[in-house]
């Protein structure tokens, strides 16, 4: 409380899943993924108020199942905070 700068350090592993189909080409083609992958990350939010903060992060991702998903990764987002106020 009263913060508002807040650096964090996060980690973990994720599971994704994805199906695609081309519709423009003869004959149709299409083709689904599976990718499982560890992650590491830096970053800090930047509270405006008590309900809303700017997130941002860098980090690494490495890829199990692909060496094409795997590489540095960086986010600029928005949180928002439901729920009581502390």
């Amino acid at each position: 409380p009263g913060r508002r700068f807040q650096p964090y350090v996060g980690g973990g592993v994720d599971y994704e899943h994805g199906f695609w189909r081309e519709t423009t080409s003869e004959p149709e083609r299409s083709s689904g993924y599976h990718d499982f992958a560890a992650y590491l990350k830096t970053g800090f939010l930047h509270h405006l108020n008590a309900r809303l903060a700017i997130d941002f992060d860098v980090g690494y991702r490495s890829s199990f199942s692909n060496d094409y998903n795997s590489g540095f990764t960086g986010r600029l987002g928005l949180k928002v905070f439901l729920g009581k106020n502390q």
